[in-house]
């Protein structure tokens, strides 16, 4: 099973990277240094889409059914 990168999105001040995969996984990931935050299994299922809201406590997945 593939499980590059399939969605890309950053906080509102671009400090914070999250990215997404078709293995379900969504990481959080220093922008300045590209150290890994913290990740998380989302779904079995790919994600295609992520949206980080303005107060960088949500982050919105779109799973591919």
């Amino acid at each position: 099973m593939f499980s590059g990168v399939t969605a890309v999105a950053y906080s509102k001040h671009g400090r914070i990277v999250y990215t997404a995969g078709a293995d379900g996984m969504v990481c959080r990931i220093d922008a300045s240094d590209g150290s890994i935050l913290g990740k998380f299994r989302s779904s079995s299922k790919a994600i295609s889409a992520l949206a980080v809201s303005s107060g960088i406590s949500t982050v919105k997945l779109l799973l591919d059914l």
